[in-house]
């Protein structure tokens, strides 16, 4: 069995806002400023790697101050925690046996929560080699694939 590490995409150099309020439920972000936040990206409360880190669907921006998100957060932010824009939501992982073809192993959610997003692929050994791309599942787009690991 093979780990696979994934890094989760660069937010830090992306749009950046923070909570005007504190967040404890509902769809409706109130932020300090939206500019630059448009449908379908993903908005990504806290820092990644923070153990409330968590992502969710931009369905609408109205006025200067609010977001809408398709699916509330889980977690509670406070007023001033960060809000990060990222294009995306998912990682497709593809696996290439020994002289062979890459084929996908799976896309699975971006875990915001850690630094990376971990995959674990049963039929690998270290013959293998490996290759990810970013997915968002809101507009069928992928980044360009990683080098091969």
């Amino acid at each position: 069995m093979r780990t696979i590490k994934i890094p989760d995409p660069r937010v830090l150099g992306s749009e950046k806002t923070t909570f005007s309020t504190d967040y404890v439920s509902g769809t409706t972000l109130n932020v300090v400023n939206n500019i630059g936040f448009t449908l379908n990206d993903i908005a990504v409360a806290e820092d990644p790697g923070a153990d409330t880190s968590e992502a969710s669907q931009v369905v609408s921006i109205t006025g200067g101050g609010i977001i809408t998100l398709g699916t509330g957060y889980p977690n509670n932010h406070n007023k001033g925690s960060s809000v990060y824009k990222t294009s995306w939501n998912q990682v497709s992982i593809e696996g290439q046996p020994l002289n062979g073809t890459f084929s996908q192993i799976v896309v699975m959610n971006i875990m915001w929560d850690a630094t990376e997003t971990l995959c674990f692929h049963s039929s690998g050994d270290d013959t293998w080699g490996y290759r990810f791309r970013f997915f968002n599942s809101f507009t069928n787009l992928y980044s360009e694939y990683s080098p091969t690991i």
